[in-house]
């Protein structure tokens, strides 16, 4: 019998594979993402953005209702405001408003978890004012009037001096 000879087997991907990527293939590579983040990478942050708005409009629509319940339990809203805090939402009080424990503090707290957190900026510190009219874009956190039991939500961003 005679000898076979042995045949040389070519794979086409030799004859590409050993070439390698152009210098367009890459940069045409290279655009083609540039554009897809250009594009996606915006979007989540509007999405982020958007959340934390959300966020805080519904923990400053708690913050109201509890307002709103206290002057429903005591007639006027809670005029015992110290800068950072609104103890008599957050703590029991009498018919007559005082903050206190036992049998006399009846009503409250309106606030169990305490005074919630202003997603914009990371602040929970309630800001005491008289003012009816007030720049919300300077205060982090929350703006209150004892006066009226009008609550806003600071607008100042988080690391803003």
């Amino acid at each position: 019998m005679p000898k076979r000879k042995r045949q040389r087997v070519r794979h086409s991907f030799h004859k590409f594979g050993s070439r390698g990527l152009s210098l367009i293939e890459i940069v045409v590579s290279v655009l083609i993402i540039g554009i897809l983040t250009a594009v996606v990478v915006p979007q989540l942050f509007d999405l982020t953005d958007s959340a934390r708005e959300n966020s805080s409009a519904s923990n400053l629509r708690r913050l109201q209702n509890a307002v709103e319940s206290y002057i429903f339990d005591h007639g006027f809203p809670p005029t015992y405001a110290t800068e950072g805090d609104i103890p008599q939402l957050t703590k029991r009080t009498d018919g007559s408003g005082r903050v206190g424990e036992g049998d006399g503090f009846h009503l409250g707290p309106y606030m169990v978890e305490g005074i919630p957190l202003n997603p914009v900026n990371e602040s929970n510190y309630v800001h005491k004012t008289m003012e009816d009219e007030v720049d919300v874009q300077q205060f982090a956190g929350w703006i209150y009037n004892p006066q009226t039991g009008q609550i806003q939500a600071g607008e100042k961003p988080r690391n803003a001096k």
